[in-house]
C-alpha cells in the first residue's frame, strides 16, 4: 500500500492466484505457436528434454521478472514516490515502461526490443498456425479436390483478418495485458485435455468426442466471459472451485468415454 505496509506481503487469495496460474499451466498444450512445436522432436528423449529444459526456462524467467517487480515495489515505496505509484496502480500495462527509463540506455533498448520482439514473434507464429489450420484442416478437407492457388488465397485472407483483428483489440484496450492474455489462455483451455489424451491416444477416432469437448469449453467460456466479465472467469469460484477449474472439468467431461476405452 501506499504508506508502505505489508510491502511484500501476498494480496492474491488462492482462487485468484489459481485463476491466473492454471491458463498457464497448460500454456505449452493449448497455445498453437506452442503446439506446433510438438511435432518437431525427433524421438521421445528429445521431447522430454524440449519440455524439461522449457518448463526450466520458464520457471526461472518467472522468478527473476517477479523479483525485479517485487524489487521496483519496494524502490517506489521506499522513495516515497506515491504519485508514480498511483499512476501505475491505475494502469497497470505502464510498470515495464516506468522500470525501463532508471535502466542504463543500452539495457533499456535491448530490454524493450526483445520484449517487441518476443511479442511480434509469438503473434506471427499464431497467425501462421492458425491460418494453416484454416487452409489445411477446414479448407483442404471440404473439397474434394484442393486447388492450390485456392489454398493460398485462403492462407492470405485469413492471415489478414486476423491480422486486423488483433490490430482492433489492441487498439481498443478492453483491459490489461496481463488480464487479456490470461483470458486468452482460459478460452484455448478446452483445448488441454484433448492435446493430453490425443499424445496418448494411439487410434485416430473419437472426434465426435473432441469435438463436443472443445465446443463445449469454449462455449462456457465465452458466455460467462460475456455474462459475468472476462477478469471475473479468472478471479471467482464458483462452490469454492475457481471457475477456471470448471472450464477444464467441463471440457474433460465429454472424453471420459475415450479415456475409458483406452485404459481398458
Amino acid at each position: 500500500n501506499i504508506e508502505g505496509k505489508n510491502l511484500l506481503g501476498v494480496t492474491w487469495s488462492l482462487t485468484v492466484f489459481l485463476g491466473y496460474s492454471i491458463p498457464w499451466i497448460f500454456f505449452a498444450l493449448t497455445n498453437p505457436q506452442v503446439v506446433q512445436r510438438l511435432y518437431m522432436p525427433r524421438d521421445k528423449k528429445a521431447f522430454r528434454n524440449m519440455v524439461f529444459y522449457f518448463a526450466i526456462f520458464g520457471l526461472l524467467y518467472t522468478v527473476i521478472v517477479t523479483l525485479i517487480g517485487l524489487l521496483y515495489r519496494g524502490y517506489i515505496v521506499l522513495n516515497n514516490l506515491r504519485d508514480l505509484e498511483r499512476e501505475l496502480l491505475s494502469n497497470r500495462d505502464s510498470v515495464t515502461p516506468s522500470l525501463l527509463k532508471n535502466f542504463n540506455e543500452f539495457f533499456a533498448s535491448y530490454v524493450f526490443i526483445s520484449i517487441i520482439a518476443a511479442a511480434v514473434s509469438t503473434a506471427n507464429s499464431i497467425i501462421l498456425t492458425v491460418a494453416s489450420v484454416i487452409v489445411r484442416e477446414l479448407y483442404e478437407r471440404m473439397v474434394k479436390k484442393p486447388v492450390e492457388r485456392i489454398s493460398r488465397i485462403v492462407t492470405i485472407i485469413s492471415i489478414v483478418v486476423m491480422t486486423i483483428l488483433s490490430l482492433t483489440v489492441a487498439l481498443l484496450k478492453p483491459a490489461f495485458i496481463v488480464e487479456l492474455s490470461v483470458i486468452s489462455s482460459v478460452m484455448l483451455l478446452p483445448l488441454a485435455p484433448i492435446t493430453i489424451l490425443g499424445l496418448y491416444k494411439k487410434k485416430r477416432d473419437g472426434e465426435l468426442y473432441a469435438i463436443t469437448s472443445l465446443i463445449t469449453g469454449f462455449a462456457i467460456t465465452l458466455i460467462l466471459s460475456i455474462v459475468i466479465n472476462p477478469i471475473r472467469v479468472i478471479r471467482e469460484s464458483f462452490i469454492n472451485i475457481p471457475i477456471v477449474m470448471w472450464i477444464l472439468i467441463v471440457s474433460t467431461i465429454p472424453l471420459i468415454p475415450l479415456i475409458i476405452e483406452r485404459k481398458q
